[in-house]
């Protein structure tokens, strides 16, 4: 099976290859100098939006990209990377973020904004487990997750995980594949992400 069958099947690929292990330090070190300015999220309701995202209940605290993580965003080799495996032709990168997880902190089930044709999601700290997440509901609609959420809460336990490696990357379908982070257990977890866009 080729790669861009694999994406197309699955909505899935690991992406280990795309940054040096200099540029990771230096992510590190950017994620921790921006904490201060991470804006806390808390959502205590289930939403769907007319954009076909869907979101339920959640709290962690997110931030601006600085310029280390702008190299990678505006990058030739790993936007050329992900449109390979992927078959996508005509991606372009929309934005990136840096995910602050302190301890109790969760992301309940929900689907990535309309432009996520690809989310790429990488550990930039070595504590982040994994994120739950739910590749057979891919083609669910809204209606569907909202009675999702009602059945099984919005922090599902028996649903696979997708491993959040230390400075690995994964990328996946996240716009249709709805997932979910469980409690945070430590004191602070950094996870980046990074959204391609199909025009």
């Amino acid at each position: 099976m080729s790669t861009t069958e694999v994406w197309k099947k699955d909505g899935f690929f690991s992406l280990d290859e795309v940054i040096d292990k200099e540029v990771w330090d230096k992510l590190l070190e950017e994620a921790l100098s921006l904490r201060d300015d991470a804006v806390t999220v808390e959502r205590e309701t289930t939403v769907t939006r007319r954009d076909g995202s869907f979101a339920s209940p959640a709290r962690y605290s997110v931030a601006r990209i600085g310029p280390v993580f702008e190299g990678i965003l505006r990058s030739r080799d790993v936007l050329g990377a992900v449109r390979e495996r992927t078959g996508i032709g005509r991606l372009i990168p929309v934005r990136g973020g840096y995910n602050y997880y302190e301890h109790g902190d969760f992301m309940g089930v929900h689907r990535d904004e309309i432009r996520a044709t690809v989310t790429l999601t990488f550990g930039i700290t070595d504590n982040l487990g994994e994120t739950s997440w739910s590749p057979d509901l891919r083609t669910a609609n809204s209606k569907q997750l909202v009675e999702f959420v009602k059945t099984k809460g919005h922090l599902p336990v028996e649903h696979p995980g997708m491993p959040i490696g230390h400075r690995s990357v994964n990328a996946f379908d996240g716009y249709n594949i709805p997932h979910w982070r469980m409690p945070f257990e430590e004191d602070l977890g950094i996870l980046g992400n990074l959204i391609y866009f199909e025009l």
